[in-house]
């Protein structure tokens, strides 16, 4: 969890130094492609990620694609 919390602000602090840009972002389409990024690189082509329908928001898309790609890959290295 302590790896979690270190990588999310080491992004978050990256991204502070951009104005957001905020835009209507689908989330279905971003947690899918994380995971699909995911998997080709991390050779976990043998999981299998159910996702719940998710909403849109309101969010700068490049903020929300390296979270989900922190929370998915953190996720999956305890499963492997």
């Amino acid at each position: 969890m302590d790896q979690l919390i270190t990588d999310l602000g080491f992004a978050l602090s990256r991204f502070s130094r951009f104005e957001l840009k905020l835009s209507k972002v689908d989330m279905n389409v971003q947690v899918q492609n994380a995971i699909k990024e995911l998997i080709q690189s991390e050779e976990a082509e043998h999981l299998h990620i159910e996702v719940p329908e998710l909403l849109k928001a309101n969010c700068d898309a490049n903020l929300i694609k390296q979270a989900s790609l922190n929370l998915i890959s953190n996720a999956t290295t305890y499963l492997t």
